[in-house]
């Protein structure tokens, strides 16, 4: 069974812990009236850090019926950003992330929907207000089976450059454990966008295939912008460090003289 993780916001904010990763760009307009008329007061671009813990990223688009869902990454014509990234931090588990960000609509506050935050703390100092709709599919590490195939010519019309440096990027979890969905359910709004009826009214994207059914199925299809030598052939080895232990061995007897041959 597919896991669900939701997070429902309150009608004034919700906060949510992102992850400093490429493509990260929000920004947000405040507009006020002051003496003499409007001021817009743009936030101040975050310099640019690199993140240790991301290990591998990709933009990609997922295929739904040999059509796309996001992909402005990749250079098609779409408002809906999409990528595919692994990140390891020491201590915590390891992730294949699918994450997927749909416009808000800009008048959301003036509605009565309200505003939402997001917290970077390695380049904001507090919540920054959040353009953006996140929702992540998490694929844990270690039992992933994944396939990187060659573009297949029914998607080559559809993508930039004739799919010259693109791939197919596949993720099975019909016999390994269930992704976990984080943040599907959280309050949307964006009137006269597409994913409006996506996100709160259940229609269907291409064919009769909703946003649940993209996110429950069994077989991930995705487009990444990356010719296929130079995506990873097995995350498990490559981005998975040995499990910790200390280094005293597993015979831990009363032996003194065996403590100082340790310790010396």
């Amino acid at each position: 069974m597919l896991s669900f993780s939701h997070i429902r916001a309150s009608s004034r904010s919700s906060s949510s812990s992102e992850k400093d990763a490429p493509g990260d760009s929000y920004s947000h307009s405040h507009s006020s009236d002051s003496e003499g008329g409007d001021a817009t007061q743009q936030l101040p671009a975050p310099a640019k850090i690199t993140d240790p813990s991301l290990r591998w990223h990709s933009g990609c688009a997922l295929i739904i019926n040999d059509e796309f869902l996001g992909g402005q990454e990749l250079g098609l014509p779409t408002d809906i950003r999409s990528r595919l990234m692994v990140h390891y931090v020491l201590g915590h588990p390891a992730w294949l992330t699918f994450t997927i960000e749909f416009p808000r609509a800009s008048e959301g506050e003036e509605e009565g929907f309200g505003t939402f935050y997001f917290i970077i703390p390695r380049r904001y100092q507090k919540p920054m207000p959040s353009t953006y709709h996140r929702i992540q599919v998490k694929f844990p590490l270690g039992k992933l089976v994944h396939a990187v195939k060659p573009i297949e010519p029914a998607l080559v019309k559809s993508l930039p450059e004739r799919g010259s440096k693109f791939s197919v990027f596949e993720i099975d979890v019909k016999d390994g454990p269930d992704p976990v969905v984080i943040d599907f359910g959280l309050p949307f709004d964006n009137p006269g966008h597409p994913s409006d009826g996506w996100i709160n009214n259940s229609q269907p994207i291409a064919g009769n295939h909703t946003l649940l059914d993209a996110l429950s199925q069994k077989t991930f299809r995705f487009v990444v912008d990356s010719p296929l030598e130079n995506i990873p052939k097995s995350f498990v080895l490559e981005y998975i460090p040995p499990s910790f232990f200390y280094p005293y061995g597993t015979d831990h007897s009363w032996d003194l003289g065996r403590y100082n041959r340790m310790l010396s």
